[in-house]
């Protein structure tokens, strides 16, 4: 959002308008880090992004696989602005990592309804659901705000009794929903807002059931030791981008790797088994275009942070999981990962030392 605010990132349609793919162009000297499920707005419709994605710098419209997130709208400009929030919905996360547009449009229409349902119990007064088919306006609404906030207000400063932390688990009337991880404190920490609000509203759309019991850290190493013995597929991207995805009956894990670095692991937690959609590799490459002197050195590394470890058998025991023990609201729970992470994920890529970005 910041980028797109001082005009060094500029997100637009691709020539010929593509639902499934966006152009960004990386004006600025630094490496930009591109979040799985990161919603923008504007141009033909309201689209987020289908996989996490390093933008080298000085680059001009890089191909961006993405989904849409507005199904009526096709009209507009080209150009798009950053929403600072990620799809705020765990079965919507799954359909955008799957591939599967169709499921994404339902799943914003479900939640939509299940939006407008809470603000109405929460304002007494009656909340329809917008006109408008786009999540965005229902993350806009202003009493559906109202309990987004209170979740923001009370965990806003949740990490910063933690070191170095890298990641935030999100946990929803006592059920984990999703966990990302990431391969720097600074990276984490200054999406950490992004994640928060994303959070809150999967939390404020929630079932508002009967205050369940603590998620304890023993359950979140558990299910992060888990998600890494399944069916795996590797996409080569382009741009030196590869994502690993790997699928398990209860999980659906994806893991970024930029020039052979391991970047962000996203682990999902399922509802149903899904399997993995066929690859389309290079998806980013085209040949009309040129990447030349887009590449980043060394000169453009930020620090040479070592990328989180999980650890499929049990966690080393310094890991931890940042709970606030006061503020929390009384159906939800969020945990903030330590920098010594108890998550080594096990892929055919080996993790080295990572480079950061961040715009």
């Amino acid at each position: 959002a910041a980028g797109t605010k001082a005009g060094l990132v500029k997100i637009s349609e691709d020539k010929s308008a593509q639902v499934r793919r966006l152009l960004i162009s990386n004006l600025s000297d630094k490496l930009l880090f591109i979040q799985v499920g990161e919603i923008v707005k504007g141009g033909k419709q309201d689209r987020t992004m289908q996989t996490s994605l390093i933008v080298p710098p000085k680059t001009n419209d890089m191909p961006v696989p993405s989904f849409c997130v507005e199904q009526s709208r096709w009209a507009g400009g080209k150009a798009f602005t950053a929403a600072g929030m990620i799809v705020p919905d765990k079965n919507m996360k799954v359909a955008v990592q799957t591939g599967s547009q169709g499921s994404v449009w339902s799943n914003v229409a479900k939640y939509k309804t299940r939006a407008s349902t809470n603000a109405s119990i929460a304002s007494g007064k009656e909340v329809k659901t917008s006109k408008s088919s786009s999540v965005n306006e229902e993350l806009g609404d202003k009493d559906f705000r109202k309990l987004i906030g209170g979740y923001e207000k009370a965990l806003a400063d949740a990490t910063k009794q933690f070191k170095m932390p890298r990641g935030l688990a999100t946990v929803v009337d006592g059920q984990i929903s999703t966990v990302d991880i990431y391969h720097a404190s600074s990276l984490f920490q200054k999406l950490y807002p992004t994640l928060l609000k994303s959070a809150a509203a999967e939390a404020a759309a929630g079932q508002f059931k009967k205050t369940p019991p603590p998620f304890t850290v023993k359950q979140l190493v558990g299910f992060l030791a888990g998600a890494w013995d399944g069916k795996k597929q590797k996409e080569t991207l382009g741009y030196e981008n590869v994502v690993v995805r790997i699928v398990t009956p209860q999980t659906l894990a994806s893991q970024l790797f930029f020039k052979d670095k391991l970047m962000h692991v996203q682990v999902l937690k399922l509802d149903k088994p899904i399997s993995l959609p066929t690859t389309n590799n290079n998806q980013l490459n085209d040949s009309n275009r040129s990447n030349n002197n887009n590449r980043p050195n060394d000169n453009n590394r930020l620090n040479n942070n070592v990328a989180p470890a999980p650890v499929r058998q049990r966690a080393p025991a310094e890991s931890s999981t940042n709970r606030p023990a006061k503020s929390k609201p009384a159906t939800k729970s969020k945990s903030a990962i330590k920098s010594k992470s108890a998550t080594k994920p096990q892929s055919a890529t080996k993790p080295q030392s990572a480079t950061n970005k961040q715009n």
